[in-house]
């Protein structure tokens, strides 16, 4: 039974993680329309001024994708990580938004590759409906904060203005 559990996560995981790569595309696409860059900048916005980060931060960056919110997040800190499921993101990332205080890492968020308790901030923005472990995400993101760090997470509002026009 376990070996059958194993074999079904190994192929989820597989078609999760050709799901992640075909979506960069998505994102690129979607990002140029001036609403949705409006609504995503204003949720990173929300969640970096809930994080409260400063200057000497770490930040961790949680499923970072195509990077829209490095510039805004990485002025405010000391050092912004990106971590995505996605080559294709991570390699988008390097190539528009590399400076000197930020990295881009390709990792799954369950198995992250970093020391307990690096990070001062960790963010779990638009991941945690994605994914078939949410628990385990935020284990793993708890294990790689300082024990007074902070983690924000967010969710998409599927009873939005832009939701509710999209299914009708």
């Amino acid at each position: 039974m376990k070996k059958r559990r194993s074999r079904n996560f190994t192929k989820m995981n597989d078609l999760q993680k050709k799901f992640f790569e075909e979506d960069v595309i998505r994102q690129r696409r979607y990002m140029r329309h001036p609403l949705h860059r409006y609504q995503k900048m204003k949720r990173y916005l929300h969640a970096t001024e809930m994080a409260n980060i400063r200057k000497t931060n770490n930040v961790l960056d949680v499923g970072c994708g195509i990077g829209y919110q490095i510039s805004l997040i990485s002025r405010k800190c000391g050092s912004y990580f990106g971590v995505d499921f996605s080559q294709t993101a991570i390699k988008y990332c390097m190539e528009n938004f590399h400076n000197k205080k930020s990295k881009f890492i390709k990792a799954d968020a369950l198995r992250l590759p970093f020391r307990k308790g690096f990070f001062d901030v960790v963010l779990l923005m638009d991941i945690l409906e994605n994914t078939l472990f949410p628990e385990k995400i935020l284990q793993e993101a708890k294990r790689v904060l300082k024990d007074d760090g902070r983690i924000v997470v967010s969710v998409p509002n599927v009873r939005s203005l832009y939701f509710s026009k999209k299914r009708y």
